[in-house]
């Protein structure tokens, strides 16, 4: 496993979504967060094996939800980056391989650099 795979993965797989967390009813600066997803949850637990190897943080869940199985679709996972400074860790490492979502995650970067940089959580690109 390495940053190339995850990439290639995360250009087929992957997506960029932006997130307006709420406290006590007060919306905050939107962030972005990553989700990889399949049907395969082993290719997903060794994606999130080599994320955590790499002080990644990332939470594996799964959607099985009645009409899926009824319509016999198989179940589907989902491996969500939520964390700021995983976010950034992530995308930085995936930057140099990505084709199909450069330029979400280009946009995701610069986004999280004005988020990180005002809270003095980590150094920007």
């Amino acid at each position: 496993m390495d940053w190339s795979y995850v990439a290639g993965f995360f250009d087929g797989e992957g997506c960029v979504t932006y997130s307006r967390p709420h406290n006590n009813g007060i919306a905050y600066k939107q962030y972005p967060y990553l989700t990889f997803s399949n049907t395969n949850s082993k290719v997903l637990t060794t994606i999130q094996e080599f994320l955590t190897e790499n002080g990644i943080r990332s939470k594996l869940s799964s959607f099985s939800r009645k009409h899926r199985s009824e319509r016999g679709w198989k179940e589907c996972y989902t491996l969500n980056i939520y964390d700021k400074r995983s976010v950034q860790e992530c995308v930085y490492g995936m930057h140099p391989y990505l084709i199909v979502k450069i330029l979400d995650v280009e946009w995701a970067m610069e986004l999280l650099e004005g988020i990180v940089a005002s809270q003095n959580l980590f150094p920007s690109f």
